[in-house]
């Protein structure tokens, strides 16, 4: 699958279930999200975009911060880090199919379900343990 015009998609092959399934112990394990390897042309990332991609083309914005929450959030995250311009986020963002304000308001809902308030059935983002030897804020 090809997501825009410039990417194409090496995890085409898996499940977003499964993506999920891999990129949700990443989340788990840090205490901020910008602690992950973000990297644009990195696995993380890569597997983030495909798994959010397939529910962005399918205008199921409800799914991506249902099913797939860790994928959501490293993908917004990393979106904003490397293509957040001049108080723009939304024009850069680099999935088409967010074209007009009431997709990103539906995308921008999705996200925020996934990283402040969970979704039914499932911990929110913010209440994921802490890793072990994570030093205490501040030190």
């Amino acid at each position: 699958m090809v997501v825009g015009c410039d990417w194409q998609d090496c995890w085409a092959d898996m499940h977003p279930l499964q993506i999920e399934r891999e990129l949700r112990p990443l989340v788990r394990d840090v205490g901020l999200v910008g602690e992950i390897d973000l990297a644009l042309d990195g696995k993380t990332y890569g597997m983030a975009k495909s798994a959010v991609a397939r529910f962005i083309q399918q205008r199921n914005w409800n799914a991506s911060a249902t099913d797939c929450p860790a994928a959501t959030v490293i993908f917004f995250v990393a979106e904003g880090v490397h293509r957040y311009r001049g108080g723009r986020f939304w024009p850069n963002v680099s999935i088409g199919g967010i074209d007009g304000p009431n997709e990103q308001r539906r995308v921008g809902q999705a996200f925020r379900v996934c990283a402040l308030t969970g979704t039914p059935g499932q911990v929110p983002m913010s209440n994921f343990p802490p890793r072990r030897n994570a030093r205490a804020r501040g030190s």
